[in-house]
């Protein structure tokens, strides 16, 4: 299952999916992971981040907040 770092509270990352949050510790992840990232669990106990998935993702939103402003280009 995918997830996405909805956000750190203190050292803890909270995940989200469709159904389901989860709370891992942050040090599971890279330091220099953000909110927003797509992650999903490697098999091996660690998460991976599904970079094209997140770059796509955050093109997407910006895309969307870009129509909302009014701004087209």
């Amino acid at each position: 299952m995918k997830y996405s770092i909805d956000r750190f509270e203190g050292e803890t990352a909270v995940l989200i999916a469709e159904t389901d949050e989860l709370h891992v510790p942050r040090c599971c992840f890279p330091p220099d992971i953000l909110p927003g990232c797509i992650v999903e669990p490697d098999g091996q106990g660690g998460w991976t981040i599904l970079v094209d998935e997140t770059q796509d993702r955050r093109l997407r939103l910006l895309e969307r907040r870009k129509k909302r402003m009014g701004d087209e280009t």
